[in-house]
């Protein structure tokens, strides 16, 4: 039997070039790795590496080895050139970025199936997360890029807190919204909450870093921006939920003029209402 092997498989055209690391079979056809690996973890019983999978792990990583080979190519036929190797050195820093997504993505997905999600949203905790990775990466990228140090370029970033915070400030107001939110327990999704001031009024189906969407009663979905929702008056419902019931105030409008003490005739009308029944008198 012939014996299966794997290798890299580079095609290039005129526009476009593509790199896969492919597996040969025993009957001379070839395969994907990744299919391989992707129908693999669909045959699990688990749902863990079905989230991963939909989620473009195993695509986002097999960028990888493509570009590790392209690296080791070009270092053989040209050498050590810096300015490609810096190139490459970003490269694997914006592919190890959004692999890091993918795993923070893949955690909130996880999270989300599970029963403490009715507890706590974790999404605006992923996406802060995401942030602060976003920023210490495109550092990192510039420093390959520019040849200077991380340090240098952090150390530059003092001087620019002022202009950073004008460009930040409606995402740091979110970020501390909603800490607020999970903190205090002002609502999750699937709460009842009413907001007029929005026009909303409906379930919470999402909690974002920025945004909370609210599906009304005429399922119409109303975006608002998460720090102006803390930062005015709305109304959670869900207490009322939870009982089981609701009490309404109506106003009743009597007229003092039909307001009289009963006589015999009156009584022996009221007598004749099914349920209907005198109080003892109290001795005087």
């Amino acid at each position: 039997m012939k014996e299966k092997l794997t290798f890299l498989g580079i095609e290039t055209s005129c526009d476009e070039t593509a790199a896969s690391v492919v597996r040969e079979n025993s009957d001379g056809t070839g395969e994907i790795l990744s299919n391989v690996v992707s129908r693999f973890f669909r045959k699990t019983k688990t749902q863990i590496d079905d989230i991963l999978i939909d989620k473009g792990l195993l695509n986002r990583s097999s960028f990888i080895v493509p570009l590790f080979v392209i690296h080791l190519m070009v270092e053989f036929k040209f050498g050590d050139i810096d300015s490609i190797s810096r190139i490459i050195y970003a490269s694997f820093t914006a592919i190890g970025l959004s692999v890091i997504y993918s795993i923070l993505d893949s955690i909130n997905e996880i999270y989300s199936r599970s029963k403490y999600s009715d507890r706590l949203n974790i999404k605006s905790y992923v996406q802060i997360v995401k942030l602060i990775i976003t920023l210490f990466a495109i550092v990192i990228i510039i420093a390959f890029l520019s040849n200077e140090s991380p340090i240098y370029l952090l150390s530059g970033l003092g001087a620019l807190t002022a202009v950073l915070m004008l460009i930040f400030k409606d995402t740091i107001l979110s970020i501390v919204s909603s800490i607020q939110i999970t903190s205090s327990n002002l609502f999750k999704v699937g709460d009842w909450v009413e907001a007029p001031q929005f026009g909303a009024d409906g379930d919470v189906i999402d909690i974002a870093l920025h945004t909370i969407r609210i599906q009304n009663w005429d399922k119409t979905i109303t975006t608002i921006p998460t720090h102006k929702l803390i930062d005015s008056s709305f109304k959670n419902w869900t207490g009322m939920s939870d009982s089981g019931g609701r009490r309404i105030k109506r106003s009743i409008n009597i007229d003092l003029n039909s307001i009289r003490f009963c006589d015999n005739e009156m009584i022996e009308k009221y007598k004749k209402i099914d349920g209907f029944r005198l109080l003892p008198r109290s001795s005087p």
